[in-house]
């Protein structure tokens, strides 16, 4: 026998055995992960029937707080046309510093020479190019004269109720427009309410400290122009609230709980007397504590700073701490995946809200993330859940009276 003959035969047998083998391993291996991962995927939990205020759980992804803690009874509830959802009971703890202030801002864009309404409820009428549907709002100017000139879109359907919703952006207090809540602007008049969706001041780097109050003076104006426009606009002064998104929550969460605060005085604020007290608040997935990218620069100075103008910065930012002083009731919404603003913030706030003594209903949208609501001008498959849950939770707190 030649063996010279054999040993390359023996090599080729070998190396065909070796490919099989690892074929069959890598097919292995991957068949485990699709195991691993249909059964992690698997696992959900969902809510039937009427409002309940049972406490669920939720698989709370790493680095978010837990979700486990028991609400006081009645307070937190889950409505029931949310996809998959459940309660996040809130607990003691606060919210960490929020992350989703950007380190550049943008640039604030140059006031217009748009006249200034004096109690008309709209100057001119804008349309988006691209917005076919529904009613075009009308673009109006509702801060008071001689201040620096805030836009809103008003919207006002044909038919509808008398409650009427201020509508404020996020972006981190510098970037963000009132166009990007068409879609919410769009769903509420479709269910019979008016919103007015407001830009504000917008700061950048370059902007000199403080920039507080100037924001918060533009969400209360805006309460005030709806309460000065209330009979034009057939709604009730006693039934507008303000619902804030992101940087705009925690924007609108200092109007709910500094109403008719007179440390708010100032350019940019109505001062006839009119009130700027917002009766509701619902806030998407805010912080609601003061958090800061650059307190110095949004406060004007360090926590610890001597100045009481400073440290009434702080101390008029942090809604949490200012849960007693809040009008009428609350709705939040935040994502169990929101990993921008975790959800802390919220279940801090709604517990204070609770041990205070005012509603406070929280509904978790399991795997929501950020923006879990919206896209460019349209909402969301979730976002359009998230609207009918409002209305139904609007109905109940501030159903209309019989004709």
């Amino acid at each position: 026998m030649d063996v010279r003959r054999i040993v390359p035969v023996l090599v080729v047998l070998a190396i065909a055995l070796g490919v099989g083998g690892l074929v069959l391993l890598v097919r292995g291996s991957g068949d485990d992960d699709e195991q691993r991962v249909s059964s992690s995927s698997s696992t959900t939990t969902s809510t039937t029937g009427a409002p309940s205020t049972t406490t669920g759980s939720t698989t709370v992804p790493p680095g978010l707080p837990p979700a486990t803690t028991s609400p006081p009874p009645g307070t937190v509830v889950v409505l029931p046309t949310l996809p998959p959802v459940t309660t996040q009971p809130p607990p003691p703890d606060t919210a960490a510093p929020d992350p989703s202030e950007p380190t550049t801002p943008t640039t604030e864009p140059t006031p217009t020479t748009e006249p200034t309404p004096t109690t008309e409820p709209a100057t001119t009428t804008t349309s988006d190019d691209d917005d076919d549907d529904g009613d075009d709002p009308d673009t109006i100017v509702y801060s008071p004269e001689g201040a620096p000139k805030r836009r809103a879109d008003l919207l006002v359907p044909d038919e509808h109720g008398t409650t009427a919703i201020v509508l404020v952006h996020g972006g981190g207090g510098t970037s963000g427009n009132r166009r990007q809540l068409r879609g919410w602007s769009d769903g509420y008049a479709d269910a019979g309410y008016v919103t007015l969706s407001i830009d504000y001041f917008r700061f950048k780097d370059t902007t000199p400290p403080p920039v507080f109050p100037v924001p918060e003076r533009d969400v209360k104006a805006a309460v005030q122009y709806l309460r000065q426009n209330a009979t034009d606009l057939e709604i009730d002064p006693d039934r507008i609230l303000v619902q804030g998104f992101s940087s705009g929550a925690a924007l609108g969460s200092v109007a709910y709980v500094t109403g008719d605060d007179p440390a708010f005085a100032g350019e940019g604020l109505y001062d006839d007397g009119t009130s700027d007290v917002a009766n509701g608040f619902i806030g998407f997935y805010g912080a609601y504590e003061g958090n800061r990218a650059d307190p110095d620069q949004y406060c004007g100075g360090p926590s610890d700073s001597a100045d009481p103008e400073v440290q009434a910065c702080y101390e008029l930012s942090d809604a949490v701490a200012l849960a007693a002083d809040a009008s009428g009731p609350a709705l939040f919404f935040h994502g169990d995946a929101d990993t921008t603003l975790p959800i802390a913030g919220t279940n801090a706030f709604a517990a204070a809200l609770v041990a205070t003594g005012h509603t406070a209903d929280v509904v978790v949208v399991e795997g929501g993330d950020h923006d879990f609501d919206r896209t460019r001008r349209s909402l969301t498959p979730a976002g359009e859940d998230a609207l009918e849950s409002v209305v139904t939770w609007l109905g109940q707190q501030f159903p209309e009276p019989a004709p």
